[in-house]
């Protein structure tokens, strides 16, 4: 999965009202491409072809992962790096976006872990975990070998 500037920011804005209103804040898109063997949000099933990572300028971090016409966003405020190749988000709130504008969001509680390589342009593998008070979702993506998309603002 590879987005235009265009298509990025589309993504964002799919994102409902928490994405659009930090446009302005918006500081790194990063897009890659792969699969998800493992995508679950409670009992439903889901496949992926790639997901983009967005920080923004106040802090707060998302893994999204688009889907036809929908994106679920793995978002939080505290983050640990602890090496080059290793990357943990612990997740406070997740959103399901839908394709007419309609955005669920629920507090959250769970985590993301990246492995990529120490350069970073090659992302190995992405899990994500998280419990709402109504379910529990989980996806272990992996990547496609080939280089990041990355934008900054």
């Amino acid at each position: 999965m590879k987005f235009s500037g265009a298509g990025l920011f589309m993504l964002l804005l799919a994102a409902g009202p928490a994405g659009a209103q930090n446009l302005d804040n918006l500081q790194t898109m990063v897009s890659a491409g792969g699969s998800c063997p493992v995508f679950s949000v409670g009992s439903e099933r889901y496949s992926c072809s790639g997901f983009v990572y967005t920080k923004f300028r106040n802090g707060r971090v998302s893994f999204t992962f688009p889907m036809a016409d929908t994106a679920i966003s793995f978002s939080g405020g505290r983050d640990s790096q602890p090496s080059l190749d290793n990357y943990v988000l612990f997740v406070d709130a997740v959103r399901i976006s839908a394709g007419r504008g309609e955005v669920r969001s629920a507090q959250a509680s769970g985590r993301c872990r990246m492995n990529a390589s120490d350069d970073g342009l090659v992302i190995h593998s992405l899990s994500c975990t998280a419990e709402t008070d109504r379910q529990e979702m989980r996806i272990e993506f992996r990547g496609n070998g080939k280089p990041v998309n990355r934008r900054s603002f």
